[in-house]
């Protein structure tokens, strides 16, 4: 939950709920655990779904005396898009789009975006350092 969330669940306003975590520190890293317990999560399955896996599923069978539940494993493909996503996030230097421009001599606009990511980009660059 975010922090409006928890403070609108609670019936307190936002203001209040930030007090709260200020005067009470146990409260304030119950609350940083559970949200990085939840971050983890959401990381192992955006993982899991951007390099696939094996799940079971159940699926009626017919035998000679009927029909039988049986548990099938099922190989889940990876998400590219997702894949892809997570790698923007975590090496944005390495995975960001590129402009690609065929004859840049026609296109002015197009030198002109690309101009405008490339100093964007160092930008962002000289930020993580």
């Amino acid at each position: 939950m975010t922090d409006l969330i928890i403070s609108e669940e609670l019936g307190i306003s936002l203001s209040t709920y930030y007090k709260w975590r200020e005067t009470y520190p146990e409260l304030d890293q119950t609350v940083r655990e559970a949200k990085a317990l939840a971050d983890g999560e959401v990381a192992a399955a955006v993982y899991k779904t951007a390099t696939g896996f094996k799940k079971v599923e159940q699926r009626a069978v017919a035998t000679k005396t009927g029909v039988e539940i049986v548990d099938i494993e099922v190989d889940v493909d990876p998400d590219a898009k997702v894949g892809l996503a997570w790698l923007r996030q975590r090496q944005g230097r390495m995975w960001r789009e590129v402009v690609v421009v065929e004859d840049a001599s026609a296109d002015k606009e197009a030198i002109a975006q690309y101009q405008r990511r490339l100093a964007q980009a160092e930008q962002d660059d000289d930020g993580e350092q």
